[in-house]
């Protein structure tokens, strides 16, 4: 039931955008993604940066390259959701949080 308490608790107000993700909800999915390699160049983008895009893009519905600036470049983000795609990522994200 939405009493103050659950507003408050699910509030999305303090976040950049409304499709950003919430610590909690970060530390629930962070464990399906794939991490940093130990070895090569590092990312120069956190997979949180380039997710919370991902999810701006699915909720907006606008097209890649209208991606807002405070996001990593387009490119990078169309890059790693053809990757996380091909790699059944999402599949499997979506399997464990069902």
């Amino acid at each position: 039931m939405w009493n103050p308490t659950a507003r408050a608790h699910h509030s999305r107000a303090q976040l950049r955008y409304g499709s950003d993700l919430t610590d909690a909800e970060w530390h629930l999915i962070e464990p399906y993604l794939p991490a940093p390699c130990q070895r090569g160049r590092r990312w120069r983008w956190p997979m949180r940066e380039i997710i919370e895009a991902i999810f701006y893009l699915l909720r907006a519905g606008c097209p890649w390259r209208l991606l807002p600036d405070s996001f990593p470049p387009w490119r990078t983000v169309y890059r790693w959701f053809c990757t996380l795609r091909d790699d059944g990522i999402f599949e499997s994200l979506n399997h464990h949080l069902v």
